[in-house]
């Protein structure tokens, strides 16, 4: 699905107005998790309901994680960013990216050098080859783990198209890999501000991405 068909929907949504008067503002009230009857899924025999979720497509773990207390972002294809400061003590997650251009999310990055978790960088479009897979509009950054973002100078050239994979190298820069249906494209950031990777001396297209992050940092 085109990025811009998501922000022309979303613009739309924003221009409504309420043609009543309303006794306050509106909360979700569920459901908190989907049941869904055996009936729907053939790979289970034993007639027992189950529970299912959307596409999650990152993860990103913060470096101070301990038993007490242990920061989880989660991303999924539609749904944006979650966070948890009990990951390892049951639920309790939050919505964190209601400011987004798009809820379509492709992968997240926690800075390492921020020991609290709360720098993180969230790449939207998702990369994988599914029917409703909504195309991103840039990368957003946080740095007080999810209340405020701001969007990356440079994010357009990631405008329809998703990021599978960022990385921060020895010097603070910020790789992206820009998801194509023939080449993933590395870009880096300079001072914040995001470029393209030159064509290489053998006529390529600078679509070389060799970078592997560390684990705990990168999805």
């Amino acid at each position: 699905m085109p990025g811009e068909a998501t922000l022309n929907a979303r613009s739309g949504w924003a221009a409504l107005n309420a043609s009543a008067p309303s006794a306050g503002s509106w909360q979700l009230i569920g459901p908190s998790k989907a049941t869904y009857p055996a009936v729907l899924n053939p790979f289970l025999f034993d007639g027992a309901q189950y529970v299912a979720s959307g596409r999650v497509t990152a993860m990103a773990i913060a470096p101070s994680c301990t038993q007490n207390q242990c920061t989880l972002y989660v991303a999924a294809a539609g749904g944006g960013v979650w966070r948890t400061d009990k990951a390892l003590q049951g639920s309790n997650w939050r919505f964190v990216s209601g400011g987004f251009g798009i809820n379509a999310i492709g992968s997240l990055l926690i800075d390492p050098k921020d020991a609290s978790g709360n720098t993180l960088y969230a790449g939207t479009g998702e990369p994988n080859a599914s029917g409703d897979s909504e195309a991103g509009v840039g990368i957003y950054k946080t740095t007080d783990g999810g209340q405020t973002w701001t969007l990356v100078p440079g994010s357009d050239i990631f405008f329809q198209r998703a990021i599978g994979q960022m990385a921060l190298d020895n010097a603070g820069n910020l790789l992206g890999d820009r998801a194509s249906a023939r080449h993933p494209r590395p870009l880096s950031a300079d001072g914040g501000h995001l470029h393209a990777h030159p064509a290489d001396r053998r006529g390529g297209d600078g679509s070389r991405f060799d970078h592997r992050p560390r684990r705990s940092h990168a999805s």
